[in-house]
């Protein structure tokens, strides 16, 4: 399980939404949680605060978040079908 968190998130927030994950699920083997710290809600990295104007401003979503899911899904083990 790979759970990722813009830490400029103001939608699913760190010390809230991200907590719980952790509580939950931190310590079962296999689960990877992930921070970036200049990401908002859908990974385009920003400065201060996030908010929905920063929505309407052409971005692209961080290149380390996209290079974690891909290392991510190609190492993941394959699953019995």
């Amino acid at each position: 399980m790979l759970i990722l968190q813009g830490a400029r998130d103001y939608q699913a927030t760190v010390a809230d939404d991200l907590a719980l994950w952790r509580s939950g699920l931190g310590r079962r083997p296999g689960v990877t949680i992930r921070v970036y710290a200049a990401d908002n809600h859908a990974f385009v990295p920003g400065h201060g605060p996030s908010s929905p104007a920063e929505y309407a401003r052409p971005g692209h979503m961080d290149p380390e978040v996209v290079a974690d899911i891909a290392d991510w899904v190609t190492a993941a083990p394959a699953t019995p079908g």
